[in-house]
């Protein structure tokens, strides 16, 4: 009985002697104890970051990484692809790195593990969207112009010049010093104020887009 034996691979023969000391020796048997299998073994690979359906800004850089267990401590590289396109090579059990991928859509995140014999595995792939950035929408008053005065009561029409280059504008918030005096919610997008006691008052707009992020116009300061 063999004990105490290691995690390995193991060849074993056996040799009988008679009482004139010949001998003859049996063939060899090779086995393996443990996680131990003969033969070079495939690394195994997974992928940890990014996680399945994340979603990135263009030009944000997504940091990539996976867990790779080579049980012959022989990994040679691990591969990178971009929708089946290699975008890395990482050497040294290197595992990380930084991809800033140039245009929006929807990528698959593989990665391969290599050993020193060409031996290789690959890991399921990642899905990912690369979604363009919001574009902010634009808003100025093109009316009144800047002093015009009104009398006190007088209807004040504030024409609003507005747009989204990537979408459309959804609603349209007046102020009159900071301070709410209406909301128009289709095109054109412009309002009648009443009511406007004796000052000076600084009229702006703030323009929402159908991402929900809004700009604020310049003031444009009015006298009653």
């Amino acid at each position: 009985t063999i004990v105490n034996l290691q995690d390995s691979i193991y060849s074993v023969n056996a040799k009988a002697f008679d009482n004139k000391g010949a001998s003859v020796s049996s063939s060899t048997i090779v086995f393996s104890i443990g996680d131990f299998s003969l033969g070079n073994r495939a690394p195994e690979i997974t992928i940890v970051s990014p996680v399945k359906e994340q979603v990135f800004d263009l030009g944000e850089n997504i940091f990539i990484d996976s867990d790779v267990i080579d049980k012959d401590n022989n990994l040679n590289r691990i591969a990178y692809f971009a929708n089946d396109k290699l975008i890395a090579n990482k050497y040294n059990n290197e595992t990380t790195f930084n991809w800033t991928p140039t245009e929006p859509g929807t990528y698959h995140i593989s990665a391969r593990a290599v050993d020193d014999k060409d031996l290789a595995t690959t890991a399921n792939s990642v899905l990912i969207t690369v979604v363009s950035p919001n574009i902010f929408p634009t808003a100025s008053i093109t009316s009144p112009l800047f002093n015009t005065i009104f009398a006190e009561e007088e209807t004040i029409d504030i024409i609003a010049d507005v747009a989204d280059e990537d979408g459309t504008v959804e609603k349209v918030i007046f102020y009159a010093d900071g301070n709410e005096i209406g909301e128009v919610n289709s095109n054109p997008f412009n309002f009648s104020w009443t009511g406007a006691t004796s000052g000076e008052y600084e009229l702006t707009i703030e323009a929402f887009d159908d991402a929900g992020d809004s700009k604020i116009s310049e003031p444009v300061t009015v006298i009653v």
